[in-house]
């Protein structure tokens, strides 16, 4: 994933960041035990959601510890490695293995050497989660498929993704898996897809790839003159996403970490929502601020 799904920190509880900031922290370490420490690179605040979601959905007690770090030695309160952590981390990789094999697609030799470097990591999650891996694959497989016909409504292309998400959930959470909780997931699949696109509309262009986007507009002159030309459509789309998300969440019952998954839900994509919009630092490259 690509790292939109943040917190907004202002309309926080301590008690909710101290604990949102254990699962960012807990997800780091245990990537480093896992898969290594150059792992540790992949954290970021969309699987960060992940975990704190699954963990609310099925209800999942957490055991927290203060442990110091090698960017931050003043000690933090983390959450310590469990099954459903353990599988976060693993979705992570396989996430990391979708985005570096479309990036590779467009030509980026970059992403060729990190899928090299990560070669180990990403075979060891696949046969852990062979069938989060199927998912994955299919979702690739059929966007793949998908992007080459220019006839394709948008609705379709998110659909991959953002139906990829929902099914990676449905395995995680087993029978705490219900409609509502996947059509969350489904939305904020949506909206991540989206937020991407819009984010990356004038790289993309230049470097001639795939952009859905630009089947709205490939006239303008950079991100800031898209933006503004195509405001209001990108506002709807954006918008009707986020609105997904907040009439699913009005069904589901979390027994844990509501005050957490709220603020994210509710707070963190509308403010996210308004960034992107008006063509702030790209929020992928935003890094967890202590």
């Amino acid at each position: 994933m690509f790292g939109y799904v943040t917190v907004d920190k202002p309309n926080m509880l301590i008690k909710d960041y101290i604990m949102y900031r254990a699962f960012y922290c807990g997800i780091c370490k245990a990537m480093g035990k896992c898969y290594g420490q150059l792992s540790r690179f992949l954290t970021n605040y969309d699987v960060t959601f992940l975990a704190a979601y699954t963990h609310a959905l099925t209800g999942t007690p957490t055991d927290i510890s203060n442990e110091g770090c090698i960017l931050n030695p003043v000690k933090k309160s983390v959450v310590k490695r469990n099954t459903l952590l353990d599988r976060v981390c693993r979705v992570t990789v396989l996430l990391l293995e979708y985005k570096l094999l479309d990036d590779a697609r467009d030509g980026d030799g970059k992403r060729r050497t990190a899928r090299l470097l990560m070669k180990r990591a990403i075979r060891r999650a696949r046969a852990e989660e062979p069938e989060i891996a199927s998912i994955v694959d299919a979702a690739r497989d059929r966007f793949f498929a998908l992007e080459k016909d220019d006839a394709v409504p948008l609705d379709v292309l998110c659909d991959c993704f953002a139906g990829m998400l929902r099914d990676i959930l449905r395995i995680m959470v087993g029978d705490a898996y219900t409609a509502a909780a996947g059509g969350v997931m489904y939305n904020l699949g949506r909206w991540i897809y989206l937020a991407d696109a819009i984010d990356d509309i004038e790289d993309d262009r230049k470097k001639g790839v795939f952009n859905p986007l630009l089947r709205l507009d490939a006239d303008f002159a950079n991100k800031s003159d898209f933006l503004e030309r195509n405001r209001q459509e990108l506002d709807f789309l954006l918008s009707s996403a986020y609105n997904g998300i907040k009439d699913y969440y009005r069904s589901v019952e979390l027994p844990m970490y509501e005050g957490v998954v709220t603020n994210v839900l509710w707070y963190g994509i509308l403010n996210r929502t308004e960034m992107i919009l008006q063509g702030e630092k790209q929020c992928k490259k935003i890094r967890f601020q202590y």
